[in-house]
């Protein structure tokens, strides 16, 4: 893997994790149950009050589709630290989970669709997720 193609993914990864987005599925991931488990998690919709903190939602509407494609990660051996290493290999899932969400979809193929509805992120709230 070059130089360029690392700074490329840590670019994207720094860029992405500060995303409403990523918030969302990573709220998925924590309250969602097993419905998201060895899926890849298309966010929909949510709805967040204005000026509350990372992780809280009041509604998050999200598809998710079977995992086709399977990320093709470098050998670890090829850098130099384990930090930098991690954070390739998340650009890689984001940008494999994004294509293969994209394939599905052109191909005709939908999501299971639910919705978390609740209050996430403060300590004692809980969200249920339904399926829709």
């Amino acid at each position: 893997m070059t130089k360029e193609e690392i700074e490329r993914y840590l670019k994207y990864v720094e860029d992405y994790e500060r995303t409403e987005e990523a918030e969302a599925i990573s709220c998925i991931r924590i309250y969602g149950g097993c419905v998201a488990d060895d899926k890849w998690i298309d966010i929909e919709k949510f709805h967040k009050e204005n000026g509350t903190e990372q992780f809280e939602f009041d509604k998050i509407r999200f598809a998710t589709y079977h995992k086709i494609l399977s990320p093709q990660y470098p050998n670890c051996l090829e850098f130099e630290n384990e930090w930098v290493y991690r954070q390739v290999c998340h650009g890689i899932t984001y940008e494999t989970a994004n294509k293969d969400i994209e394939l599905q979809k052109r191909r005709g193929v939908q999501g299971k669709n639910y919705v978390l509805k609740g209050r996430t992120g403060r300590k004692g709230y809980s969200a249920v997720v339904t399926k829709i």
